[in-house]
């Protein structure tokens, strides 16, 4: 596996990995319609501002894009970990935390915070992340 910073030519993989997640792993946690919601309206273009500004990161798997992680370095914020439902459980999603957190370290930042869905607060709490707030 290899982690990379995206390109925008990686905008059309993100967004069908992303869909994929969502509608596939997430799904357990959340109704149809919350589902749709939050997948439905996805579109390429909108990875590619994130990609410009070089806060996101794809974690590669035999050439396939298995993951990715996005930041804001400004806002000291993860945004997104993601992985490819065929890749769970191989540790894309701990290497792709581990670079984020590498690069809020390398920028000043003690710690960070993210907006977590229901579906990953176990992974989040995994990685040493405690949770502050609940909200529906």
């Amino acid at each position: 596996m290899q982690i990379r910073l995206a390109t925008e030519a990686d905008a059309d993989a993100i967004l069908e990995l992303h869909v994929r997640s969502i509608r596939e792993i997430c799904a357990r946690d959340y109704t149809p319609e919350q589902i749709e919601a939050w997948a439905g309206p996805k579109k390429p273009a909108h990875y590619l501002e994130p990609i410009r500004s070089s806060r996101i990161f794809v974690a590669e798997n035999a050439d396939r894009i298995a993951g990715f992680g996005d930041y804001h370095a400004t806002k000291n914020e993860i945004c997104a970990i993601y992985v490819h439902p065929e890749f769970v459980g191989q540790g894309i999603g701990r290497a792709l935390f581990r670079k984020i957190t590498g690069e809020l370290k390398a920028r000043g930042f003690a710690q960070a915070e993210l907006d977590a869905s229901l579906t990953s607060v176990g992974f989040y709490e995994a990685m040493g992340c405690r949770k502050i707030e609940v909200s529906q």
